[in-house]
């Protein structure tokens, strides 16, 4: 669209007749012809008169058309007909001239306060055909920066006032390699410039020899492959006396990291006799012992359980050492191994076994080997 210009002080005549375009026939005393200030084709707001009837409109300025006439087309806006028409002229002279239509005039707004800055004010509409001007709104022409809740812009758009009046609130930000600068934070936060559109996890010194991030967005803690035989723990102690807090680290397990547990352990009797075999006994205080005298025979085929002294059971000998070897039952009672015949007897236990005692119960015979030979006799 084509700006409308407005000068003062222009005025024609003319003798149109209907409602063809206006043929500007010289200009009126004390005033000046629009070829004066308008050139070919510049669009202008035109009001035309017979001292009864009127028209206001736009137009464009044709220039010359004959030696003595130049033509202003006509596009009425508001006339008196009903219906703001074209006026249908009759004979005799009209007066045309430039003016500035109250329709679409546009005023400041005349209760507004001059500003300082109203120079590099940024306008808008305060009424239907009023534009305002806010101190805080403001263009910095020199440095080419907008103000909003600022006269003193310090970047290309500067929203100034606190965490509420100064929010921004869009669709999407489309940032350039230029990034966000954090200038002003709540305490507990980092100001500088932000180039990526977040800031990565990082690990403190003491963990970055144990714990990893995976370098996404989506950060991954992981940890770091370590030696083996070691576990994660604090540098050792007796604690919680004789050592301080510390960072953990994966290290070795030494003597210190285990606690005192000797209200729990049993202990050995100093004095007894630990021999090859010898079997251990709880004694009394949580002491173990060990029995010289009743211990397993590893040395032979299969082991041998060995007893020097006498066996008890329910305050009964059933066994004694006393230089023989004796097999007694429960009661005390001689036990003598019982086979089928003779010949059975012979097979299992060699003669060469002086004082075995054995009973064939098929034959009725009672046996004894005298180291060489078994002598038998039948029971009747």
């Amino acid at each position: 669209m084509k700006d409308i210009l407005l000068f003062d002080r222009v005025k024609e005549l003319t003798h149109i007749t209907g409602t063809s375009d206006i043929l500007l026939e010289g200009a009126a005393n004390g005033f000046s012809a629009f070829a004066d200030y308008y050139s070919v084709n510049d669009a202008v707001f035109y009001a035309i008169t017979d001292g009864v009837q009127y028209e206001v409109g736009s137009g464009e300025y044709l220039g010359v058309v004959t030696p003595n006439t130049t033509t202003l087309t006509r596009n009425s806006l508001r006339s008196s007909n009903v219906d703001n028409s074209k006026i249908d002229f009759g004979n005799g002279i009209k007066e045309v001239y430039s003016t500035y239509p109250g329709l679409f005039g546009v005023i400041s707004n005349p209760e507004d306060t001059a500003q300082q800055t109203r120079e590099s004010g940024v306008t808008f509409w305060a009424g239907a055909q009023t534009i305002d001007s806010d101190n805080q709104f403001v263009w910095d022409q020199a440095n080419k920066r907008l103000g909003i809740n600022t006269n003193s812009p310090l970047s290309s758009l500067h929203i100034g006032g606190d965490n509420v009046t100064s929010e921004l609130r869009v669709s999407g930000i489309t940032l350039g390699v230029s990034g966000i600068d954090f200038v002003e934070v709540g305490v507990g936060y980092s100001t500088g410039r932000q180039q990526e559109p977040f800031l990565r996890n990082t690990l403190c010194e003491y963990t970055s020899g144990i714990l990893e991030l995976s370098g996404d967005v989506d950060q991954v803690i992981c940890f770091r492959p370590q030696t083996a035989g070691t576990f994660l723990g604090v540098p050792s102690g007796a604690c919680p006396a004789g050592c301080g807090d510390e960072h953990p680290i994966f290290r070795t397990l030494s003597v210190e990291d285990i606690p005192n547990l000797s209200g729990l352990y049993l202990t050995q009797d100093t004095h007894a006799d630990k021999a090859l075999g010898n079997i251990a006994f709880y004694k009394e205080d949580k002491n173990i012992t060990y029995a010289d005298s009743f211990k397993i025979d590893t040395s032979t085929s299969p082991n041998e359980l060995q007893v020097s002294g006498t066996i008890k059971v329910d305050d009964q000998i059933i066994a004694n050492s006393g230089g023989d070897n004796t097999i007694v039952n429960q009661n005390g009672l001689l036990v003598v191994p019982v086979y089928n015949l003779v010949s059975d007897v012979v097979s299992e236990i060699p003669a060469s076994n002086a004082g075995a005692i054995a009973f064939a119960s098929v034959d009725s015979y009672i046996m004894i080997a005298n180291g060489t030979s078994w002598v038998s006799g039948q029971l009747v």
